[in-house]
This record gives C-alpha cells, sequence and structure tokens, in this order.
C-alpha cells in the first residue's frame, strides 16, 4: 500500500518543480524590450508599453496607452530624432538651418515617457547640425556625427561615467 502512494507523490513534486520553472521563463522573456528608431509615420506605432511616432522633424509623439491623450516631445533645438524601448527615449536635438559658417550645435538627450522629464547629456557641434542616433546598448548611446568635410565619426557615450568615446 505504501509504494502506490509514493509514485504519485513523486510525479506531483515534479510536476511542480516544472510548473515553477516554466513561469519563471515566461516572465523573463516579456520584459525585456529592444530599442527601436522611432518611425516617421501618421498613426502610432508601439513600442513596449507605448505608442510612439514621429510626424516632422520638430517633435516625437508619445501616448502612453491607446486612448491616452498625445504628448509632443521636443529636443532643445529645431530637430529632433530617437530611438525607444517604450518606456525611455534617447534622441539627438539638431538644428536644420545653417548659420552661415555651417557648425551647427547638437545635443544628446533622453526623455522618460512615465515622467515626462529629459536629462541633457552631451553638446556638441557638427557640420550642418548633421548627427544621428543608432542605438542604445549596455548604459552606451551609439551615434555619429560629421564634420565640415563630410566625414562622419562613430562614437558612442556611457550614460553611466558620462564619457564619449570614439570608435574609428
Amino acid at each position: 500500500m505504501r509504494k502506490k502512494n509514493k509514485i504519485p507523490k513523486t510525479m506531483l513534486l515534479l510536476m511542480l518543480i516544472l510548473a515553477m520553472l516554466g513561469t519563471s521563463f515566461v516572465s523573463v522573456g516579456a520584459v525585456t524590450v529592444p530599442y527601436r528608431k522611432i518611425a516617421w509615420s501618421q498613426t502610432p506605432v508601439k513600442v513596449g508599453n507605448s505608442y510612439v511616432w514621429q510626424q516632422s522633424n520638430g517633435e516625437i509623439k508619445v501616448k502612453k496607452s491607446k486612448n491616452s491623450s498625445i504628448k509632443s516631445v521636443r529636443g532643445k533645438y529645431q530637430g529632433i530624432e530617437g530611438i525607444t524601448n517604450g518606456s525611455t527615449i534617447y534622441y539627438i536635438s539638431y538644428y536644420w538651418a545653417d548659420g552661415g559658417d555651417g557648425i551647427l550645435p547638437l545635443v544628446l538627450g533622453k526623455y522618460s515617457i512615465a515622467t515626462g522629464k529629459h536629462i541633457e547629456y552631451k553638446r556638441m557641434e557638427a557640420y550642418a547640425g548633421y548627427g544621428r542616433i543608432c542605438g542604445y546598448y549596455n548604459n552606451k548611446i551609439y551615434y555619429f556625427i560629421c564634420d565640415l568635410s563630410g566625414r562622419c565619426k562613430f562614437y558612442s557615450f556611457d550614460t553611466k561615467t558620462k564619457k564619449n568615446f570614439f570608435d574609428q
């Protein structure tokens, strides 16, 4: 009689362990959302838990949910371009009009969708304001800027140490 009860208890324990492992794998995969370039679109694009899109050079549109109000994210200067994971936007703000000498300022920054706050990381200069954000990974923003001769250089900026790195 004891043997009959031992087998079901072992099976029950094994099933419980497998169920717990399966649940933990599902929850880990649902948390990670990669950063994506904010698309030029007339309609909102869902990224993570937010809806983002860009209709003009001057602003990025954000909605926290499908039925919430639209917020406009503007940079320090005329234009803005960014990437997002649905909770944070990393961006470059730039001028698109030439100031005479061809050198225009850029700002590398961050916008929190939840709080609506901007953080300015770095101010730079580039020929005709030509700088673009490429990605974000492991606390580093990857971007490039171009000089007067039209040569572009690729950089990474560490958001923790506030240091800029040049990659030839």
